[in-house]
């Protein structure tokens, strides 16, 4: 009998810290815009340094548990460039990128938490230069793993609304596709001295002309600050500053900067304990 006593307070012991742990979970999803400042030297075009204003937008899913962070984002940035010696000669420049999060917790206190972790994404720039007829099209497109490190802070007392992050990751390894002049082999781009954009059996030549590269050969660095205000339980809204700077060395190099202030609102879904 005492033996049933003990194995029922253990069970019920453990079902009761499953469900704290559960109420303590949190679901987010998150929807931003605001704007953006863009940096690029495009060797394909001239060595000349493009910048320019431009938008962003963001969605987003967080699931936040005691000891683990995942976080889906998808952002798009959009500017105008121009090179600052001539203003006809302007670049529309696009960026969008797919990620996956995942970090788990080492350093927990009751306001400031500390994780490590790493990230999966898919990332696609373009730059469009408006005033060719010849290979008007520069891009980079690739797939990267890194590794990353959260660190978050809760105010307290007037400012106990607040909420403060700081988010870096590094890539360890990536797939980047960087064709010269647009295409992998730029004769199959053109048609009676024409650039064909509609040319078609270029995809699989395009995806196959990438390169694994490691931290020596492609150098990319991205964090994010952001400032969180909570109304309420379930609603925050959340200002963010994010910065990348990527580097590619090839027969064509290329370096780019993106900078970004959004604001963006939370709406939290809370689990119910099971």
């Amino acid at each position: 009998m005492k033996i049933r006593s003990i194995i029922l307070l253990s069970v019920l012991g453990y079902s009761r810290a499953v469900a704290q742990q559960t109420d303590s979970a949190d679901k987010q999803l998150l929807i931003g815009a605001g704007f953006g400042y863009m940096t690029i030297k495009d060797l394909s075009s001239s060595p000349l340094r493009y910048s320019g204003m431009g938008a962003t937008v963001r969605l987003g899913y967080e699931y936040n548990q005691p000891k683990s962070v995942q976080r889906v984002l998808f952002s798009v940035q959009a500017g105008g460039l121009q090179n600052g010696i001539r203003k006809q000669s302007g670049v529309s420049a696009y960026k969008a990128q797919l990620a996956y999060s995942q970090y788990w917790v080492l350093n927990s206190r009751p306001r400031t938490s500390w994780a490590l972790g790493g990230r999966a994404d898919v990332w696609a720039n373009a730059r469009l230069f408006n005033t060719r007829e010849n290979n008007p099209v520069s891009y980079d497109a690739g797939t990267a793993i890194s590794i990353g490190t959260q660190a978050n802070h809760s105010f307290s007392g007037r400012f106990s609304r607040l909420a403060a992050s700081f988010q870096l990751s590094v890539p360890v390894v990536a797939y980047v596709i960087r064709p010269a002049y647009g295409v992998p082999y730029p004769e199959a781009f053109l048609q009676d001295g024409v650039f064909n954009h509609q040319d078609q059996g270029l995809t699989g030549p395009l995806v196959s002309s990438g390169r694994v590269r490691s931290t020596g050969d492609f150098f990319r660095l991205q964090t994010t600050t952001s400032l969180t205000y909570s109304f309420s339980n379930t609603k925050t809204i959340r200002l963010s500053y994010d910065w990348e700077y990527y580097s590619i060395p090839s027969n064509l190099p290329v370096s780019q900067g993106n900078q970004s202030l959004t604001v963006s609102f939370v709406k939290h879904i809370h689990e119910r304990s099971k």
